[in-house]
């Protein structure tokens, strides 16, 4: 702090009023600086102190331009700082603006064998959806990884999700018993078209996200229309679904569709 030319005492004031944020452990930096890919290798640079690591994990994911910090768990640095001395095989290895870190496909069966099946499809569809990753490039991954839990998971992936939370609801989803929705369904409204995360179009059941919600244009009356129109929609906010009890989110989306098909009978 000496050195960037301010003290202890204003240093944690600027953090307190958010003007400079914690990237990394130990790594600050202003809270509009952008993100850029160039931004975030020399953030991992600085936070590892060693040229010959190898950026891994959610590390590597958020240089690669995944919101992992939706994941972060509350007091903990938004960006894990994870890494390795050595990767096998060196082909998985790629260079960023310097930086040694893990190659987007062998990001993400790191992510799907060894952290949280939230963060690896989140992770998926973001990177499919950003061109990082194609999909025919994924399955054949998959087809030759024999972690069937991680296949699993990432075979879901398709890059319509908007978002962390969306790809974490359709997960939730996909573990209820509930039928097989369509991502990211498009349904007339009044003015607007609302935009749903998931659907199912012969049932007319289906959910929203607040931060999925519609198109820029789309408006409370849009979604009053769509509800006209006699779907039954769930509207859950991003951090219920972000949050740490997806048996709770699951049992919620069941009981919504248990009573839109009494509706149906009644």
């Amino acid at each position: 702090m000496a050195a960037a030319g301010t003290s202890r005492s204003r240093f944690e004031r600027l953090l307190r009023d958010g003007v400079v944020e914690r990237v990394l452990l130990g790594v600050y930096a202003g809270a509009h600086a952008p993100r850029s890919a160039a931004f975030r290798a020399e953030a991992v640079r600085l936070a590892q102190r060693s040229d010959d690591a190898v950026a891994t994990g959610r590390t590597a994911a958020w240089v690669h331009g995944v919101d992992v910090a939706a994941f972060a768990r509350p007091g903990a640095p938004p960006v894990p700082t994870s890494r390795r001395r050595r990767v096998r095989p060196a082909r998985d290895v790629v260079r960023l603006h310097g930086l040694a870190l893990t190659t987007p496909l062998r990001t993400l069966l790191d992510l799907a064998r060894h952290d949280e099946a939230e963060v690896a499809l989140a992770a998926a569809d973001h990177l499919l959806a950003a061109g990082v990753v194609s999909r025919r490039a994924l399955l054949a991954t998959l087809a030759s990884t024999p972690d069937g839990a991680a296949r699993a998971v990432l075979a879901q992936a398709d890059g319509r999700a908007r978002g962390a939370a969306e790809s974490v609801l359709r997960l939730h989803w996909h573990a209820s018993a509930l039928p097989t929705p369509v991502p990211g369904l498009v349904v007339p409204g009044r003015r607007a078209a609302v935009r749903l995360a998931l659907g199912v179009p012969d049932r007319r059941f289906g959910a929203l996200l607040g931060s999925a919600c519609g198109g820029p244009d789309a408006a409370a009356d849009d979604v009053a229309r769509v509800r006209e129109a006699g779907w039954w929609l769930v509207e859950v906010p991003d951090a219920a679904v972000l949050g740490r009890q997806p048996g709770q989110v699951r049992r919620h989306l069941e009981r919504e569709f248990h009573q839109a098909l009494l509706r149906e009978v009644g």
